[in-house]
C-alpha cells in the first residue's frame, strides 16, 4: 500500500499498516523530543519577566535622567555667572576663587527649582531690569557680587521687591515686559545654541517694541560670549 510520511510528507510503499515513516531518520528519537521539551520550556520561560533586568533598566533610566538635569543646572549656573559679569560688571576680570564662590552663591537659586530654564529666565530678567533702572539714574550704583548673588541678601536677586517691580513696570508697559521676556528667552537660546538667528529674530522685536537699553544689553552680552567666554 502507498502511504505518506508523518514527518517528511513523503509517499512511500510498504506492507505494514502501522508504519507512519518512510525511513528511520524519520523517525522520532529520545533526543528530538528533549530538544522539542526544552525548546517549549524556553519558550514558556520567555514570556515570564525578567524582574531583575528590569529594575536595573528602571535604575539605570533614572541616574541617566539625575546626570542629565544636575548637567542642565549647572549649565544654567555657569550662563548666569557670565551673563550678569557681561551686564553688571564687564569691566571687571574675577580670580578664580571668586568666581567658585559665586558659582556657589547662585546654585542656591536652584536648588528648589523644578524648571531650570524657567528660573534662568527669571534670574535673567531680574538682572535686565536692574541694569536699566541703573541706566536710568534709579540706582545709584551697582552693588557688589556679593550681595547679588546672596540668595539671603534684601538686596539682591532673590530680593521680591526687584519681581514686583517687574510686575508693576509691566503694568504700566506692555511693550517692555513683552521685550523682557522674548529677551531672557533669546538669551537661554544662544547659550544652547549659539545661534545668531536668535540673535536677529530678538533685535527685530525689540526695535518693533523701541527697547533699545534690551537690545543694548543684548548686544553687550553676544560679544561678551564670543570674544571673552566662547
Amino acid at each position: 500500500m502507498i502511504k505518506t510520511c508523518k514527518t517528511c510528507g513523503a509517499r512511500y510503499r510498504t506492507k505494514r499498516k502501522s508504519t507512519k515513516h518512510c525511513r528511520k531518520s524519520c523517525k522520532p528519537t529520545s533526543e528530538n523530543q528533549n530538544v522539542k521539551s526544552l525548546s517549549e520550556k524556553e519558550r514558556h520561560e520567555s514570556k515570564v519577566p525578567d524582574f531583575g533586568a528590569l529594575l536595573h533598566t528602571s535604575l539605570l533610566k533614572a541616574f541617566k535622567e539625575e546626570m542629565f538635569i544636575n548637567h542642565k543646572r549647572e549649565t544654567r549656573i555657569k550662563d548666569l555667572f557670565l551673563f550678569t559679569q557681561a551686564v553688571l560688571w564687564p569691566e571687571r576680570n574675577f580670580s578664580e576663587d571668586e568666581r567658585e564662590s559665586y558659582l556657589n552663591q547662585i546654585e542656591k537659586h536652584f536648588k528648589q527649582s523644578k524648571d531650570h530654564n524657567a528660573t534662568f529666565k527669571q534670574l535673567i530678567e531680574r538682572t535686565a531690569f536692574e541694569k536699566c533702572w541703573l541706566e536710568k539714574g534709579v540706582i545709584a550704583a551697582t552693588m557688589l557680587p556679593s550681595v547679588w548673588f546672596n540668595i539671603d541678601s534684601t538686596e539682591g536677586l532673590a530680593n521680591k521687591v526687584i519681581y514686583e517691580k517687574i510686575e508693576k513696570v509691566g503694568e504700566l508697559s506692555p511693550d517692555y515686559a513683552k521685550g523682557l521676556a522674548v529677551f531672557s528667552e533669546t538669551v537661554l537660546k544662544y547659550y544652547e545654541n549659539r545661534n545668531l538667528l536668535d540673535f536677529y529674530s530678538c533685535r527685530d522685536h525689540l526695535i518693533a517694541l523701541n527697547q533699545k537699553r534690551l537690545l543694548t544689553m543684548l548686544t553687550q552680552v553676544i560679544a561678551h560670549i564670543h570674544f571673552l567666554n566662547f
